[in-house]
């Protein structure tokens, strides 16, 4: 059986199995195979429409830009972020109230020669 008939077999057998056209333990005429779930007595038709794959255009230099703040002072619940991106550039900033009522924003970086790096800073009261 050539490459492009097994092909063609798999592709039957996976329409059978799909649409329900089952005829398991009888022999699936001159390959020898038995008992896969196809059936060359009966016709398999199928509405399954042929799908061709779209590749989406690829963005070499991808842009985007973002930011978030939450203060809740029911919670004490405060944060904030902000994020810039430009190619293989990616900078921002993200800070939060810790629970012992100090304030740490971490200043970030991604490039491409230079890693990721971030510096963290931590402000306001410290209870030890």
């Amino acid at each position: 059986m050539s490459a492009q008939s097994v092909i063609i077999f798999l592709a039957f057998a996976a329409l059978a199995n799909a649409t329900g056209v089952h005829n398991y333990g009888q022999s699936s005429g001159n390959s020898g195979v038995s008992g896969v779930g196809v059936s060359h007595t009966s016709p398999v038709v199928s509405s399954v429409p042929i799908v061709h794959a779209r590749a989406d255009p690829f963005d070499h230099h991808p842009a985007y830009g973002y930011s978030y703040a939450v203060h809740d002072s029911h919670t004490g619940d405060a944060k904030s972020q902000i994020e810039t991106r430009h190619g293989d550039s990616v900078r921002g900033q993200y800070s939060l109230v810790e629970p012992d009522g100090s304030r740490r924003t971490v200043n970030y970086a991604s490039e491409p020669h230079t890693g990721f790096n971030a510096i963290v800073h931590r402000s306001g009261p410290q209870i030890h």
